[in-house]
């Protein structure tokens, strides 16, 4: 997958704990489309990248699901997007 991250937009950032939070603005760049609102926070050296969406319960089980705004219906390809956001993501804020 081709993406280019274009943008970091910090919430917190604090380099004595090593923490980040905030999100990133990323290009898909085959598709010509700008996917805004993937958060990011870091702790430590554990890093979390989640691509917007909603939560809510099922209404039978009561389990925590999350509903993204945005899926390919190809699972191949939604992998391939986490891989490249999480790989460029964290060279990208590092270098911020």
């Amino acid at each position: 997958m081709n993406i280019e991250i274009n943008e970091f937009y910090p919430l917190e950032v604090n380099k004595d704990k090593s923490l980040v939070t905030g999100t990133i603005k990323v290009r898909l760049v085959d598709f010509g489309i700008d996917l805004l609102g993937i958060f990011v926070s870091k702790k430590k050296n554990f890093w979390l990248f989640s691509l917007p969406g909603r939560s809510a319960k099922h209404h039978e089980t009561a389990e925590k699901i999350h509903y993204p705004f945005f899926s390919f219906e190809n699972r191949k390809q939604q992998r391939s997007l986490v891989t490249e956001i999480r790989k460029k993501g964290r060279v990208f804020i590092e270098q911020w």
